[in-house]
């Protein structure tokens, strides 16, 4: 049986890689039009700030699950995470949150903390990046409200629901509703805000390094708060249309509507390209430098983690 399900892990694994290289194949030609226009500075500062900002998402990642009372040492932490973003190529947006469960009990976390961390980490994603796409409204005279009110309205929603009291009520009717999940309860409101602080420093390094391909590749300069503001919206619609990997096609439509006033519709799509390129190619890199995590390690947590999902 242990069998079968190594094999079933290894071959998610192996179709997650292939839809990754194939992501990063199909876009080769417009990556390497962007390339050849931007200068090595800014495309070593859009690198730098993008694997920045998937680091900044681990620790927020990891905090969340320290305010449910799930503790991971800060390598391993970055470890199973790195390697969950592999599930963003699947369609749907459950396979990260199933690689964090199944990788998250090798260290004594039930499957109940691990997927009620998870939630929660993704609901604070989800806010931060509501509260960061804001910025847009701010830098735009006004046309993006009326198509994108509702993040208006989700700002205020998300802050209640992750309230610790009304989450912690939230998640006793869940675990009623489901017999069999076990209810996990906020124990740190502090981490909880922690994984907040984190993930809003996130928005602003994901800024960076979408400001910088969007300024290098136009001619007509956009400011940062509308970098920022595209940035973070296109991830939330992305995020929530679940059955696109990766939120492919999604984000690069919102990047087209936000931008295109701005520089154009088709340097804002040659932009949206570039940048999922390069974030692809720092999610590939994270997943192989997780595979070095064992070798630095004490050599028993090395030898608990071999088992699973091996980078």
């Amino acid at each position: 049986m242990s069998a079968v399900k190594n094999g079933v892990k290894y071959l998610f694994v192996a179709v997650a890689l292939a839809l990754l290289a194939w992501a990063v194949w199909q876009q080769r030609f417009s990556v390497a039009e962007g390339l050849s226009r931007l200068g090595g500075t800014a495309v070593s500062v859009a690198l730098v700030s993008g694997a920045g900002a998937a680091l900044l998402n681990a620790l927020s990642w990891r905090a969340s699950y320290r305010a449910m009372g799930a503790e991971l040492p800060l390598l391993e932490a970055m470890r199973v995470f790195l390697i969950s973003q592999i599930g963003k190529y699947l369609p749907g947006s459950v396979w990260p949150v199933v690689t964090q469960i199944e990788m998250s009990r090798r260290h004594g976390i039930s499957r109940s903390q691990a997927a009620t961390a998870s939630i929660v980490s993704m609901l604070v994603g989800t806010l931060t990046a509501a509260l960061a796409s804001l910025l847009i409204f701010v830098a735009d005279s006004g046309t993006l409200l009326s198509q994108y009110w509702p993040v208006l309205v989700a700002v205020p929603l998300i802050i209640t629901v992750i309230y610790p009291p009304v989450l912690n009520r939230l998640l006793r009717l869940i675990s009623r509703y489901f017999r069999r999940y076990e209810c996990v309860e906020v124990v740190d409101f502090s981490a909880l805000v922690q994984s907040c602080l984190w993930s809003g420093v996130m928005w602003v390094a994901f800024g960076i390094h979408f400001h910088v391909l969007v300024n290098g590749l136009s001619e007509v300069p956009v400011s940062f708060a509308h970098s920022v503001g595209t940035f973070a919206l296109a991830w939330v619609a992305g995020f929530l249309f679940i059955i696109a990997p990766a939120g492919v096609g999604v984000r690069e439509a919102v990047f087209v509507i936000a931008l295109g006033d701005a520089i154009g519709a088709p340097q804002a799509l040659t932009v949206a390209v570039l940048s999922r390129a390069l974030l692809t190619v720092i999610d590939a890199v994270g997943v192989a430098l997780a595979g070095l995590v064992p070798m630095l390690v004490s050599p028993t947590h090395a030898k608990k983690a071999k088992g699973d999902y091996s980078g």
